[in-house]
């Protein structure tokens, strides 16, 4: 949602064509702290399972989508954080939508 937004300001500036831009999220976040979060909104209980490289390189026998999960895994080893000074210098501030709140949103679409 404030990716999308972030673009749709983008598009109305030409001075941002032709360029590479980061839309960072609202702040860098766990795992674990994704797994709380949808806790709390859910009341979801039971007991969460990291999947792990061996695991993907094992479903990746029979599936290829799978492999390229693998080739992935650096995201989840080390965090890519994005930085959006460069869209606040052109734009202002970016649109962050909590964490918390951006799981509400997409559960009520699904239920819609």
């Amino acid at each position: 949602m404030d990716g999308a937004q972030a673009l749709v300001n983008l598009s109305f500036h030409d001075g941002a064509y032709g360029q590479h831009w980061n839309i960072p999220a609202t702040h860098p976040v766990t795992g674990i702290d994704l797994v709380r979060l949808i806790r709390d909104v859910t009341r979801y209980q039971k007991k969460v399972f990291t999947v792990t490289t061996n695991m993907l390189r094992f479903l990746g026998v029979f599936d290829r989508q799978m492999r390229e999960f693998v080739e992935m895994q650096y995201l989840n080893r080390q965090p890519v954080i994005l930085n959006g000074e460069k869209y606040e210098n052109l734009i202002g501030p970016l649109p962050r939508t909590s964490y918390k709140q951006g799981i509400e949103l997409t559960l009520r679409s699904y239920q819609a």
